[in-house]
């Protein structure tokens, strides 16, 4: 919250716990005025954070954001046994925001990215899936990362974190619980 502070909820499974981040962070959004991506860590993941050039493997799931909530699935990989390859800030595979809402993540982490119009589809959208002007919002999990070059030690960074539960990623999917946290 804005004072900083830890708030715990339990939740009966980790899908349980996407949508309420995918909730949490469309109206985070909405608050900002739509302007820029927001994301939303459901899972850290471990490693080092990836960034511009790097070569990504993840599974995702598109959203299209209706009254300010969740609404229609508009693409998928999660049932394909093939993984969406990109590098990072490279041109035309995935939108813009897409590119810019996975840097920072870290190898097997979940992140919820909510995507304004002007850096998605903007107002041309694809015809009977992404009406023009549409908001999106992702979960994307990252399965593989093979970065541009050597890693280099990055300076602490202050962050803003709503912590759900403080369990490992291993027994969060046995009880159903996860780490829900804002990158600032």
């Amino acid at each position: 919250d804005t004072r900083r502070q830890n708030w715990s909820i339990k939740f009966p499974s980790v899908e349980s716990i996407s949508l309420f981040c995918m909730h949490l962070t469309i109206a985070k959004s909405a608050i900002a005025g739509d302007q820029g991506i927001v994301t939303q860590d459901i899972l850290p993941g471990s490693g080092t954070p990836i960034g511009e050039g790097d070569q990504v493997k993840l599974t995702y799931s598109g959203y299209l954001v209706q009254e300010n909530k969740v609404g229609k699935m508009f693409d998928s990989n999660l049932a394909s046994e093939k993984q969406l390859r990109f590098a990072v800030g490279s041109e035309g595979k995935v939108v813009r925001g897409l590119h810019e809402g996975v840097k920072g993540m870290m190898k097997r982490g979940r992140r919820i990215i909510v995507v304004p119009s002007l850096l998605a589809y903007g107002d041309t959208g694809i015809k009977d899936r992404v009406p023009p002007n549409s908001t999106l919002v992702y979960q994307v999990d990252l399965a593989a990362v093979k970065l541009k070059s050597a890693p280099e030690p990055e300076p602490a960074k202050e962050e803003s974190s709503a912590v759900i539960s403080d369990v490992d990623e291993e027994e969060s999917k046995k009880i159903g619980r996860a780490s829900c946290r804002e990158r600032v």
